[in-house]
């Protein structure tokens, strides 16, 4: 425990100056828990692993897990290899259909090899990653559909997405959708919607899933950057970023709302966000909550950062725990690793993955203000 309501559940083990990850590559960008039939908790993310606790209780209290490796494969049925070659944003369901057994699927983005690679290189393929489902096959391996869920992969940077969660409107269990037993189900992903040579603005959408896996043609703009960009929006080079949104419904003060919880700017910065915003309606319009002076995306990591030495804190995902609070799961970077370098900008001493995301729980507050609109906020002792 970091401090009361704060567990670090990742990078414990990490030392001073660190910078070799291959005995344990981090878990980044975690996605809510998923709780099996038998009650055991797991955590997904960006890795080729995911993290188990035997049950709530024992995840509650950022106690100890197991690491499972995933045995990821491509379409062609080649495993995952390669350096940075990782499946983003890897989040897990259970699809329980009336008349059927139970299953399992996974959404994530991914690369596809192009010419004639059995597998995709880090950086000739990046460009065309995009939002798939993982299926497993009967020797328990996770296989990637063909295509993609939305686009293609011929448009390069144009069309790049990941971050993709499904949400069925009603539900009481999030990881847990019901084709024609409840209510609708969406699709929220971020995506690339401008490049010019490199991608120049990155936004948030939305679709309704019709059913066996496709999705409507019309798409909603659930977060996008505008004409006047704030701040928080804007990277180093210029280009503009919202991404990993990870939607939930909250009861605060009696009232239901819909929050989007993501983060903006550039990930490997101390301005990288932990931001939300809500609507009434799935599908919105949704209002961003913004800092007191109302001329920037409210950051609700600002103070975990200064208090903890950490940056790159960001990819919130939020969700209600069985007694009914509610909790975020979210990566950061401890400074006292790799102290010498500047965080205020993208590293230049150092390289992306010489750094080591680790995962963190807190609580959040939430409550209304005077004019009725939801607050969160992590509390931290004084």
């Amino acid at each position: 425990m970091v401090a009361p309501g704060l567990y670090q559940l990742t990078g414990t083990h990490l030392r001073k100056g660190q910078t070799d990850h291959s005995m344990l590559p981090e878990l980044a960008d975690p996605a809510p828990p998923y709780v099996t039939p038998k009650g055991e908790v797991e955590i997904y993310g960006s890795a080729t692993y995911f993290i188990r606790y035997p049950n709530w209780g024992e995840y509650s209290r950022g106690g100890t897990f197991e690491i499972v490796p995933l045995d990821l494969r491509y379409p062609n049925g080649a495993a995952q290899r390669g350096p940075h070659s990782d499946f983003w944003d890897l989040r897990k369901y259970r699809v329980e259909k009336s008349g059927a057994a139970p299953q399992e699927i996974m959404i994530g983005g991914s690369m596809t090899p192009t010419g004639d690679r059995l597998l995709p290189e880090w950086s000739r393929d990046k460009a065309n990653r995009r939002l798939f489902f993982f299926r497993p096959d009967a020797d328990f391996r996770w296989v990637r559909d063909a295509a993609p869920i939305v686009g293609d992969i011929e448009t390069g940077w144009l069309g790049h997405s990941y971050g993709g969660n499904l949400f069925q409107v009603g539900t009481t269990e999030p990881d847990v959708i019901r084709p024609g037993g409840g209510g609708e189900i969406y699709l929220f992903y971020e995506k690339v919607t401008e490049s010019p040579t490199v991608p120049y603005k990155t936004e948030i959408f939305a679709r309704r899933v019709l059913g066996a896996d496709s999705v409507d043609e019309n798409e909603i703009r659930i977060i996008g950057i505008g004409s006047s960009p704030y701040p928080a929006m804007k990277r180093p080079g210029g280009n503009y970023l919202v991404e990993g949104p990870r939607p939930v419904r909250m009861n605060i003060g009696g009232q239901d709302f819909y929050i989007v919880a993501f983060s903006a700017g550039d990930y490997a910065t101390d301005g990288y966000t932990t931001s939300y915003a809500w609507s009434r309606h799935i599908t919105g319009p949704y209002q961003l909550v913004l800092t007191a002076d109302g001329k920037d995306l409210l950051d609700l990591g600002r103070d975990i950062r200064s208090r903890f030495g950490l940056s790159w804190v960001g990819r919130p995902a939020m969700y209600q725990a069985p007694d009914g609070s509610y909790e975020v799961l979210f990566h950061g970077v401890s400074k006292s690793i790799l102290p010498e370098n500047e965080y205020w900008h993208p590293p230049t001493k150092y390289r992306p993955w010489h750094f080591f995301r680790s995962v963190y729980k807190a609580r959040l507050r939430a409550w209304l203000s005077e004019d009725g609109v939801p607050q969160l906020a992590i509390p931290l002792p004084r």
